[in-house]
């Protein structure tokens, strides 16, 4: 039976799983984070953040739009 329990246990802490508990996840002290996740004041800040991720970037734009030519040109006047 406690085999039993530690593996729901186990089974609610990862949050790959169907029973994952975002609760208990919170107060558990198994729970770790990797030391390279980034930590956010609130749930706008992540939200702005998670947003972007898939923006493209000033240089993508402007190949895309001036050619790779014109591209190292405005890149030089961004960055200036």
């Amino acid at each position: 039976m406690a085999d039993e329990e530690s593996e729901t246990s186990d089974e609610s802490l990862d949050a790959g799983s169907e029973k994952f508990d975002p609760l208990k996840a919170l107060y558990s002290p198994k729970v770790r984070l990797a030391s390279s996740a980034p930590i956010y004041d609130n749930v706008s800040k992540f939200e702005s953040v998670l947003k972007n991720v898939n923006a493209p970037t000033k240089q993508e734009i402007a190949e895309y739009f001036l050619g790779n030519v014109k591209a190292d040109f405005f890149r030089l006047v961004i960055n200036s």
